[in-house]
């Protein structure tokens, strides 16, 4: 059994996990939007970290940095697994439709949440800013 990631830590799957053995995560560190869209302040990562303990725990092997679904056509995978539940996750801003929107270093919410996660100690030190210039827009 497989489930493709990022899928963060949905209830399904620890529902599933007594069937699925491996999960395929895309980036770096497992979690999906739970770690990569939620700064650590807001959601500690020791927290995160023993609720991930906890999955791989019921047996669930989480194999990290790992773009299988974008490089393997799924037919290939039914060699190997029997069932394949693929979450694609929510890793990218969704567009406005404002004109200008895309014009460089203009970034949406997940795209700056995932870098300020990414190197949160950077940020939180002053080694990354967004610059002397800069503003912020929430949509209604």
């Amino acid at each position: 059994m497989s489930a493709e990631a990022p899928q963060g830590l949905l209830p399904l799957v620890i529902w599933l996990s007594a069937v699925i053995s491996n999960s395929f995560e895309e980036l770096s560190q497992a979690g999906g939007m739970l770690y990569w869209g939620i700064p650590s302040y807001r959601l500690p990562r020791n927290i995160l970290d023993h609720e991930i303990d906890d999955i791989r725990a019921l047996g669930v092997d989480i194999h990290l940095k790992h773009v299988s679904a974008r490089i393997l056509h799924l037919s290939n995978w039914k060699k190997d697994f029997d069932f394949i539940y693929l979450a694609t996750g929510a890793h990218k801003s969704q567009k406005m439709g404002v004109p200008g929107e895309d014009m460089k270093n203009l970034y949406g919410g997940v795209e700056f949440l995932r870098e300020f996660n990414a190197n949160e100690d950077k940020w939180l030190k002053g080694e990354k800013t967004l610059g002397k210039k800069s503003c912020g827009h929430r949509r209604r």
